[in-house]
Order: structure tokens, then C-alpha cells, then sequence
């Protein structure tokens, strides 16, 4: 079960990176 969260929230900061949605800011310095 926790692989497969870590492996959706993943994918999620992802997507918010490629989006560049100035509210994820945070999540998208993570993505870096």
C-alpha cells in the first residue's frame, strides 16, 4: 500500500511540476 502512495504522490508532484501552478511552488522546487 505505501509503494503505491509513494508512486501516485510521485507522479502527482510531477504533473504539478509540468503544470507549473504557482500554489504548488513548494512542491514544484521539489521536483527539481
Amino acid at each position: 500500500m505505501a509503494g503505491i502512495l509513494y508512486i501516485f504522490s510521485e507522479s502527482m508532484l510531477s504533473f504539478y511540476c509540468r503544470v507549473g501552478n504557482k500554489e504548488y511552488f513548494a512542491l514544484e522546487m521539489r521536483c527539481i
